[in-house]
């Protein structure tokens, strides 16, 4: 009877709107590729078999016989024509940032009568549109909405709408009257447009037809069936999995606990005879698709079936976590898993990025199963790829891949949160299974583009692996912080400017041509920094090859390459510290523990001889400045400073003479910037190892290692000094920036402000800068160095170094801060190659994040190729690809060492063990800091920094407790800061280390036990 109704009212209806048509809004972007000819519509995807989303809807309009379909689109419009070329087109060009009401504003002729508007992201049946003439007929309403569940105030909008003639009318006047004002206030959306005109008098109401429509973005229909609360969903997985099992269970509401406690006690204790049981939590917003609010509620461990009292205390815990004012939560009772070796948590795609790949967070030690969801530190965590077959190193491995695949094939779903253990029969038990509550759309492009990048730096990777005859070894590894560190200094994932710069600046080149000039092998013909899929890292091979000394026989150096190479697979904790404790780069007391090494290696006595005297030569010529000083590279720096002052002083405006500057700017700062900071820095390197060699050797104590360092100046102390005076108003603010307005938070990255930008910002809310304790005082130096002349001494003769102990003092006393100062003048030349940048921008209207987009070379190129009426053009559709590109470099994990191919189809998180400057203690609350919250108060903080780049030097200037990051080398920039100020720091502890941290707000920094703990 109601079908039949319902086809007399819509017989009735259309009798009397006889021209009714359809407007169909395809305003969303669609499925992206990276080939855009690839990319298309999501209407245009096939949905329940081979018929087209937009076969659907254009099926149920042709069956209510409407006269006119209206298409409504922009992104890839052309392929909806082509394929449906019979539709009446109206180009939507707003596409990009505009809503559906907009789209419907380009369609305002189309509304002469009463039309059907939908989104085309829907797909519904025609008896959807017969509930929507049903109520219109039934309301007498002008707007009739298709809603997604019961009708009331709060329920969704289902994306297909009713508007009558006089509905059209309206909306024809209130699009005149918006384009009129420009305004677009409260109606952003299609039911705030309605809502908008039914205060004029117009009537507007809703329908349900959740049960006749479907949306192309939400899960399918197979995962709502199986998936419902915690509870339900493991009774209607029990049995049909096969990879893993799934335990019985007692379930009960809350509102039989309330009525009969003692009648569900005993039910329990039938149901299950003995042992230990689990009482779990099962309430109806637990597991739900919009949220799972995992944890919020309750489950006891450990509960003895044989003890009522603790099935009843459980129990009462469970319900008192519950909200109070729904009686239909459940609670449910489980079998506990016993002699568990295994637990953990499956997410079966990224949390951040919904990329395509399986998390494992696993505890192989405690024997407990609820270790990870309570953020125990016992986790270890695999990262494996969608697209990976295996076979995996680890048997565990196997069962838990298998079982995630396989409730995914179930549930026809492939964002779960699934909770396991195995215990010692290696039986996999699901404890949970929800949906993952992730935006769909965070990743923006498909799973089949992911797959085939990955494949393609799988093979460029397999090359690099491969004998080079650029360099000696037979294989290579590729690291994130070796050497040069790209992790510290522009990230592990930089915008595609940052890359461009550092590769061009330092890593292709530059780096090689230093070492060379010293005395170490020349390899200027292989880059040390690879980008995969636009991932920064260093290829070790390269980099321990230009620690070889000059002159070495190629069979032997062929041999310690391989040897280094192979010590780092063994050791990879040692990523960051590899010319401390994997290669010697220069001969003091600790060559005795590569001796060692290399002797059990089966190097002969020979070759050991032979190595020990190129270094010892190699040496001997660093410290005494031989081949290159270190005030003529401070000379080199100057001259940087006369031809950029000459550029500053009127700077270019036209965007030939831009591209120009930038040119002249970067190969300025190549030969006369990066260059002599690399030879310096290789050079501080010396001095460091020279210093901690004599605290090995007992000559130092830890305490003179400090002071020494305490006490060598350098450009961080002496902006402290003036933070210090321009906040007690005795230098002039003009004067603080035209000192240091060049420093930026992070170096390389043009959306990071620098100091003249933003100096407001470091000067007001930051706290109170620090009152100096300290002053560096070089003659303290001195004098420790003084005191142990003797040893020092001995030492040297005993190396075989023709040095004396004045001309090694002299040496370290200067390299250090020399390095110092190098950096802090070369990054003028980068800031004001990125100002520039931004400039050129703007005059082909892009924006700075535009030109985030855009390598360094793109823009040099125009320097000698000139520009074109086209330019600006070309830029944008680079960009847009860029950027395309760059939603996979986000999405990409890799690990931070990578040896082999199979690393990029699964890995094992690595712990690192973080570098740790003075031997301080200090419990204080911590801060993360990054350039999003650098106006937080630093004062008696511990502060978390995930790089330890220049740009944060301003943070010295006030009495912080402590410091952390992420990633830096024992010699690095902030190591360095650190010593110079006598902070407590943990520089390097990698990412799983540091994530933790950064989600809690009191700890411990004990430098001397080397050790971080938790304490809130």
């Amino acid at each position: 009877m109601e079908g039949l109704f319902l086809l007399l009212v819509n017989w009735d209806l259309h009798m009397v709107l006889a021209d009714m048509k359809a407007i169909i809004l395809g305003s969303s972007r669609g499925v992206r590729r990276l080939d855009p000819n690839k990319s298309y519509p999501y209407h245009l995807s096939e949905f329940e078999g081979s018929r087209r989303a937009l076969d659907w809807i254009l099926q149920s309009f042709q069956q209510l016989q409407v006269s006119q379909v209206c298409y409504v689109g922009g992104y890839h419009i052309e392929k909806v024509i082509e394929n449906y070329p019979d539709l009446k087109y109206h180009f939507y060009a707003d596409w990009m940032t505009g809503s559906d009401v907009d789209a419907l504003g380009c369609a305002i002729k189309e509304l002469t009568d009463s039309c059907y508007i939908c989104s085309a992201d829907i797909v519904f049946h025609r008896e959807a549109l017969d509930l929507l003439s049903k109520q219109m007929h039934d309301s007498k309403s002008d707007f009739v909405l298709g809603v997604d569940g019961p009708v009331n105030s709060e329920t969704p909008f289902a994306g297909v709408a009713l508007v009558s003639a006089k509905g059209s009318e309206l909306l024809q006047k209130f699009f005149r009257e918006r384009a009129t004002s420009g305004s677009k206030n409260e109606t952003d959306d299609l039911v705030k447009c309605f809502s908008v005109l039914s205060r004029e008098g117009a009537g507007l109401s809703s329908v349900d037809i959740s049960s006749k429509f479907a949306s192309l973005s939400k899960p399918k229909n197979a995962a709502k069936l199986i998936l419902g609360t915690k509870a339900q969903t493991l009774q209607r997985l029990q049995p049909v999995v096969r990879f893993s099992k799934i335990l019985d269970q007692f379930r009960f509401a809350v509102s039989e606990w309330k009525k009969n406690p003692q009648e569900v006690v005993a039910s329990v204790k039938k149901t299950f005879n003995e042992g230990l049981v689990v009482v779990r939590s099962s309430a109806l917003s637990e597991d739900a698709w919009s949220g799972s609010q995992a944890g919020r509620f309750k489950s006891i461990l450990n509960v003895d079936i044989q003890e009522s009292s603790q099935i009843s205390d459980a129990i009462t815990e469970v319900f008192n976590s519950f909200p109070k004012d729904d009686l239909e939560h459940q609670i449910f009772v489980q079998p506990q898993v016993l002699n568990v070796t295994n637990s953990g948590v499956i997410l079966t795609r990224d949390l951040e990025t919904n990329a395509p790949y399986l998390v494992i967070n696993c505890d192989t030690t405690t024997s407990r199963t609820d270790t990870i969801t309570s953020g125990s530190e016992n986790a270890e965590t695999w990262v494996v790829s969608k697209q990976s077959k295996g076979p995996y190193p680890d048997k565990h491995m196997h069962m838990l891949i298998a079982a995630a695949r396989e409730l995914e094939s179930l549930i026809d779903h492939d964002a779960l949160d699934i909770e396991f253990a195995i215990d010692r029969d290696e039986k996999v038990y699901i404890l949970q299974v929800r949906p993952l509550t992730v935006d769909r759309n965070r990743f923006a492009l498909t799973d089949d583009d992911f797959a085939q990048e990955l494949a393609l730096i799988r093979d460029y990777s397999a090359q690099l692996f491969k004998p080079n005859p650029a360099v000696s070894g037979t294989t290579t590894v590729l690291g994130i912080m070796p050497d040069w560190n790209p992790a510290e200094i522009i990230g592990t994932c930089p915008k595609p400017l940052a890359l461009s710069l550092y590769q061009r600046l330092i890593t292709d080149s530059t780096w090689a041509k230093a070492r060379a000039l010293i005395g170490y092998k020349d390899v200027t013909s292989a880059p040390l920094l690879v980008a995969l899929l636009g991932r920064p890292y260093i290829d070790v091979r390269a980099s321990v090859n230009s620690f070889l000394p000059q002159n070495l026989e190629s069979s032997l150096s062929e041999k310690l390459v391989n040897h280094y190479i192979g010590r780092l697979k063994e050791n990879p904790e040692l990523h960051d510290k590899i010319e401390f404790h994997i290669v010697p780069t220069c001969l003091t007391q600790d060559f005795k523990n590569t001796k060692e090494l290399l002797s059990a290696a089966k190097f002969s006595d020979a070759e050991i001889k032979n190595l020990e005297e190129k270094l010892k030569l190699l040496t001997q010529s660093i410290i005494q400045e031989k081949e290159v000083s270190i005030a003529s590279q401070m000379q080199l720096l100057e001259k940087l400073n006369l031809r950029r002052e000459q550029i500053s002083s009127q700077l270019p405006d036209n965007p030939h003479a831009i591209a120009i500057a930038l040119r002249v700017l970067s190969e300025d700062c190549i030969n006369w910037g990066t260059l002599p900071f690399s030879i310096l820095a290789r050079y501080a390197f010396v001095a460091l190892a020279f210093l901690k060699s004599f605290v090995s050797a007992k000559i130092l104590s830890d305490e003179e290692y400090d002071e020494i360092l305490r006490n060598i100046s350098t450009v961080a102390s002496q902006m402290s000094e003036d933070f210090e005076l321009l906040a007690a108003g005795q230098i002039a603010e003009a004067a603080f920036v035209s000192r240091y307005a060049h420093l930026r938070p992070d170096t390389y990255d043009i959306l990071s402000e620098n100091m003249g930008q933003a100096l407001p910002l470091y000067i007001r809310s930051s706290g109170t800068p620090r009152a100096s304790t300290h002053k560096p005082d070089i003659n303290k130096a001195r004098q420790i160095f003084e005191s142990k002349f003797s040893q020092i001494d001995k030492v040297l003769k005993d190396l075989g170094l023709n040095v004396d102990v004045m001309t090694l003092m002299k040496f370290i006393l200067e390299a250090i801060p020399a390095r110092e100062s190098s950096k802090f003048e070369f990054t003028k030349n980068l800031n004001l190659i990125l100002m520039l940048t931004e400039k050129l921008g703007q005059k082909f209207q892009l924006s700075r994040d535009d030109m985030a987009f855009v390598s360094i070379e793109t823009l040099i190129q125009m320097a000698t190729n000139g520009t074109s009426s086209a330019t600006s053009i070309e830029l944008q559709r680079a960009i847009g690809f860029t950027r395309k590109r760059f939603e996979l470099t986000k999405a990409l994990h890799l690990p931070p060492l990578i040896s082999d191919v199979s690393d990029f189809d699964f890995f094992s998180q690595m712990k690192c063990q973080p570098n740790f400057i003075t031997h301080k203690r200090v419990v204080a609350d911590c801060l993360k800091l990054d350039k999003n919250s650098q106006t937080s108060n630093l004062n008696d903080k511990i502060i978390l920094l995930e790089r330890a780049d220049p740009g944060y030097d301003w943070i010295f200037s006030y009495p912080i407790a402590g410091i952390i990051t992420k990633y830096g080398g024992v010699a690095s920039h902030m190591a360095i800061r650190a010593a110079e100020f006598g902070l407590p720091a943990a520089i390097g502890c990698g990412e799983m280390l540091f994530d933790k941290l950064a989600k809690h707000e009191l700890m411990e920094l004990d430098c001397g036990k080397r050790q971080i703990r938790i304490l809130k």
